[in-house]
C-alpha cells in the first residue's frame, strides 16, 4: 500500500477530488479506459503561475544552498525549469509570464544570500539528498517523501524544508521518521531549518523532533491507510463547498453534471 502526507490530506480535503487526482487520472492511457480519464490527466498536469513559481523556487533553492551563492549553475537551472513548466501553455502567453517570475525569484534569492543562516550553512560538502523522492516502509505501507536538501555537518544530519504557510509540524514528524529509519539516525542529532517563504522575502527557524512526534506519526498512518488504499470506498464528495471553488477539477467533477 502506499501512502504520503499529500495524498492524506488531500483525501480529507475532498476524497472524491483524491480519486481523481491518484486514481482515476492514472489510467488515462489504458486502451479501455474513455475520454474523462484523458481530461483527468490533462487536468492533473495544469499549474498557476503561482504552482510554477513554487516549483521553481523549490528547484532552485537548494542548488543555492549547494552552490553558496547565485552561479552560472543556479542561472542556468532557473532558465531550464522555468522553460519547461511553461512548455504547456500557449506560446503567446509564455513570455509575460517569465516577465513576471525572474524579477520575483531574484528577489526571493536575494532575500536568502543575505540570511545569516544561510551564509552559515553553505555551501554544503555532504549532501545526501537535493530534490529527491524517497521511499520507506512503516505500519504496512511504502511511504512517499520528498526531500528538498539534507546533509551532513559533523556528524549531525541537517535537512531544509521550504514552508509556505505556517510551521508544518506534521511533516516535519513524517521526514524525522524517515531519516530515523533509513540512516538510524539519532533525533538528538537531526537538525530541522526552516524556509519560511512570503512572496519574495524569506526568513529562517530551527528546530528538533521528540520521540513523542513520530509515535503520532506513525499513528496518523495507522488511522488513514486503508481508507487510500480501499477499492471498496466510494470516495464521497466534500461537504465544504467552499473547497470546490479552487479544486482544478470543478468542471469535471461529477457533482455537477
Amino acid at each position: 500500500m502506499r501512502w504520503s502526507l499529500a495524498r492524506k490530506r488531500m483525501y480529507e480535503a475532498c476524497p472524491r477530488r483524491y480519486k481523481y487526482h491518484y486514481l482515476e487520472s492514472l489510467y488515462a492511457f489504458d486502451e479501455d479506459r474513455d475520454f474523462f480519464s484523458k481530461k483527468l490527466y490533462q487536468r492533473r498536469h495544469e499549474k498557476t503561475c503561482e504552482e510554477i513559481f513554487a516549483s521553481c523556487v523549490q528547484k532552485i533553492i537548494p542548488l543555492v544552498f549547494c552552490e553558496g551563492r547565485r552561479s552560472s549553475i543556479v542561472n542556468k537551472a532557473l532558465d531550464s525549469t522555468i522553460s519547461r513548466e511553461l512548455m504547456s501553455y500557449p506560446e503567446q502567453d509564455r513570455e509575460p509570464i517569465k516577465d513576471r517570475l525572474y524579477p520575483r525569484i531574484g528577489r526571493l534569492l536575494e532575500s536568502l544570500l543575505s540570511l545569516d543562516q544561510f551564509k552559515w550553512l553553505s555551501p554544503m560538502e555532504m549532501c545526501l539528498h537535493k530534490n529527491e523522492f524517497l521511499q520507506f516502509d512503516t505500519d504496512g505501507v511504502t511511504v512517499d517523501l520528498f526531500v528538498s536538501l539534507a546533509w551532513r555537518i559533523k556528524g549531525e544530519l541537517n535537512i531544509l524544508r521550504l514552508q509556505y504557510g505556517g510551521l508544518d509540524q506534521e511533516a516535519i514528524a513524517l521526514e524525522a521518521l524517515a531519516f530515523y529509519k533509513l540512516y538510524g539516525s539519532d533525533l538528538a542529532k537531526i537538525q530541522f531549518w526552516n524556509l519560511f517563504i512570503r512572496e519574495d522575502n524569506c526568513y529562517m527557524s530551527e528546530n528538533k523532533v521528540d520521540l513523542s512526534r513520530l509515535f503520532d506519526v506513525r499513528e496518523m498512518i495507522l488511522k488513514t491507510r486503508s481508507l487510500l488504499n480501499n477499492d471498496e470506498n466510494d470516495f464521497p464528495f466534500t461537504k465544504n463547498m467552499a473547497l470546490c471553488e479552487s479544486c482544478k477539477y470543478l468542471s469535471l467533477c461529477e457533482r455537477y453534471e
